[in-house]
């Protein structure tokens, strides 16, 4: 099979789509009924529960009280406050450059300069490119737990953190509900930030959270918004939550054709800050919000169970598979069921009817970011173009697979 794309491919992959042959990576998976009635109730006032509050009580106990939690709009908005809050002297943080996007916003947005690291063939902040990129002007080194899979040198990145009095911060955002030896990811370092919004393991229309040793903050700043939303402003971003990742045809097929086109903006070079204007985030978290949360942290348990199942029912289906390389991801949720391959094996998962999630563009690929400092990236840009992800949602039939 050639890597190009033909036309008869692309009918080949609509067909799919408008036959009912399409399995999407995402989909929502919140009990629409359960949350039509609530808003009901909501609006006739028959509601005096106040789920911000119980949120952040299951956390607290989540935690086993021994953690303070700070409820935040999104993951990249807990990144924002958790920086703003330390208040750092120094410049530079460290990241690795094969990262979301939401990573380096609030490092830019704070006038932070990101510095560049390289991972392992684990998709993991390689130790030795950190050692490399650490210097007089590093304040924070932020080690993400990618693709809900425990980043395997976190421990000595930490000692190694420590002895230079650097500060480590954990990306927790695709890996909630991960433990290691019973002990809950984002309290192996001092900090860390979680989110529970689109694509994570809490798949919800927003949130997320600042998670810090106890006491350390005697006040954390986060301005709340002048703006208030209504519940029919909560509802109707809920809906369209919903309809985004729901599976008809003709959303999913709007879906691929916008993603298409933003990915090819977002290529380009030009300033990141003349590229998309940039804001303080704004707390407008809400009751509804906080009940959707709420409801899928206590399914989650389930969830997870059946992640695995899947990501077991993918390891044996691709075992034999010389074509397609499985990232090894020992201590993983699998948020994400990472593969590696040349562009011929990801078109055929395509051509099947799967939709598949490219993995990301390298962080000093994009924009004007390659300005910014960087350790040797050898293996990122050895790997980035061949990394894709195989869906792995809870809903999913296994016996699809």
């Amino acid at each position: 099979m050639e890597n190009k794309i033909t036309f008869k491919d692309i009918v080949n992959y609509s067909s799919n789509i408008f036959n009912g042959k399409f399995i999407p990576f995402l989909k929502s998976e919140i009990n629409d009924s359960d949350i039509k009635k609530l808003f009901r109730k909501m609006k006739e006032g028959k509601v005096t529960n106040n789920y911000n509050d119980q949120l952040y009580n299951f956390l607290k106990k989540y935690y086993n009280y021994n953690r303070d939690v700070f409820l935040t709009n999104s993951g990249r908005d807990a990144l924002y406050y958790l920086l703003l809050n330390l208040n750092f002297n120094k410049k530079e943080i460290i990241i690795p450059s094969y990262s979301c996007l939401g990573l380096i916003e609030p490092i830019l947005q704070l006038n932070f300069k990101p510095h560049f690291i390289d991972i392992d063939k684990s998709l993991n902040p390689s130790l030795e490119s950190i050692k490399k990129a650490i210097n007089v002007n590093t304040a924070a080194v932020i080690i993400p737990h990618l693709g809900g899979t425990f980043a395997k040198d976190t421990l000595k990145i930490i000692s190694l953190c420590k002895k230079k009095k650097i500060i480590v911060i954990e990306d927790c955002c695709q890996s909630f509900g991960l433990k290691i030896n019973n002990k809950q990811v984002g309290t192996f370092a001092d900090f860390s930030f979680f989110s529970s919004g689109v694509g994570k393991p809490v798949f919800t229309p927003l949130g997320g959270w600042v998670l810090t040793k106890k006491g350390f903050f005697k006040k954390f700043m986060q301005p709340t918004s002048k703006i208030q939303s209504t519940i029919d402003d909560e509802y109707r971003n809920y809906k369209k939550f919903v309809k985004r990742y729901s599976d008809n045809p003709f959303q999913v097929f709007k879906n691929i054709a916008t993603d298409k086109i933003n990915s090819y903006f977002d290529g380009s070079k030009r300033s990141f800050f003349s590229m998309k204007e940039q804001k303080e985030p704004r707390q407008v978290f809400n009751n509804l919000n906080a009940y959707i949360i709420l409801d899928q942290l206590k399914r989650l348990e389930q969830k997870l169970i059946k992640r695995k199942q899947i990501a077991y029912k993918w390891s044996q289906k691709l075992k034999n598979n010389k074509k397609v390389q499985l990232i090894a991801s020992t201590n993983s949720i699998y948020n994400k069921f990472y593969v590696c391959s040349e562009k011929n094996e990801k078109k055929r998962f395509l051509l099947k009817g799967w939709e598949v999630e490219n993995g990301y563009t390298p962080l000093h690929l994009r924009y004007d970011f390659d300005k910014f400092k960087s350790a040797d990236l050898k293996i990122t840009n050895k790997l980035w173009q061949k990394i894709y992800s195989l869906p792995v949602r809870p809903s999913l039939d296994l016996n699809i697979i």
